[in-house]
């Protein structure tokens, strides 16, 4: 019952990107109050997330991850969701890899995530949104490098008036460095 329910504000969740852009001003309001729904979901998502079985963590991590992957723009929180899940899967002794049933140690998984975000095509609307979730993780000093790296590579990609906020994650980032 619990992963159902998880999977379907995950849904609503990817839904970000067709739902912002569709220009009709009736669709738009729609748009605006599904928008607004999913905000307080995923806040709520965030809020409980201690409790989420190990399963619907890893499946949950995965689903964002898989957005990133295929370039989509899910709803912003998406990204504040994963990087809160992501640190308490981190924290766990062992997670179950779902794709090879291999057990490894939440720091291990952690990092595994980190590696996949870092090294595929971000969309250029979640650039920031993951910027913020990233300076939101502890890294190590080889995992702050490629966050760092695969930022300044965006900048290019994002819009200009982004450009401020994103320099400030970044200058987060940049001060954790050890």
């Amino acid at each position: 019952m619990f992963l159902g329910r998880l999977r379907l504000i995950l849904r609503l969740v990817q839904a970000g990107e067709s739902a912002s852009e569709d220009s009709t001003k009736s669709v738009a309001r729609g748009n605006n109050q599904v928008d607004e729904v999913t905000g307080k979901l995923v806040n709520a998502l965030i809020d409980v997330g201690q409790s989420f079985p190990q399963k619907a963590l890893v499946e949950s991590i995965y689903s964002i991850v898989e957005l990133v992957r295929h370039q989509q723009h899910p709803h912003s929180q998406a990204f504040a969701l994963l990087s809160r899940i992501l640190v308490i899967a981190a924290n766990s002794d062992s997670i179950i890899v779902p794709s090879s049933s291999e057990e490894i140690s939440g720091h291990d998984f952690k990092a595994m995530i980190l590696d996949r975000i870092c090294t595929v095509p971000w969309n250029p609307k979640s650039v920031l949104p993951l910027a913020t979730a990233l300076g939101d993780l502890d890294m190590d000093s080889k995992q702050l490098e490629a966050a760092i790296v695969k930022i300044i590579k965006q900048f290019k990609l994002v819009d200009a008036t982004d450009l401020p906020v994103l320099i400030y994650n970044l200058l987060l980032l940049s001060s954790k460095v050890t």
